[in-house]
């Protein structure tokens, strides 16, 4: 569009990345992230060889947290996170 440049990226990647610690009360904590993915655009004039653009956007991502307490007792929770 004559001076105008516009464009938009999406991406998405599965993960199943997995980190497990054990805090001071022995509690068990573990963490698994399941998928990321994010969507930006872009919006710039170019002046002869030079090109000015911004770029924003959003990431998302869906991850599962469980802890399990000495006893033997085990909490889920799943979530899914917008920045």
């Amino acid at each position: 569009m004559s001076s105008v440049v516009v464009g938009v990226e999406a991406d998405f990647t599965g993960t199943w990345d997995k980190g497990s610690a054990t805090d001071s009360f022995n509690n068990n904590l573990a963490t698994s992230v399941f998928w990321t993915a994010s969507v930006t655009g872009r919006v710039g004039v170019a002046f002869d060889r030079l090109l000015v653009y911004f770029k924003g956007g959003v990431a998302f991502d869906y991850d599962r947290d469980t802890v399990t307490v000495p006893a033997g007792n085990t909490a889920v929770g799943s979530l899914y996170r917008v920045a």
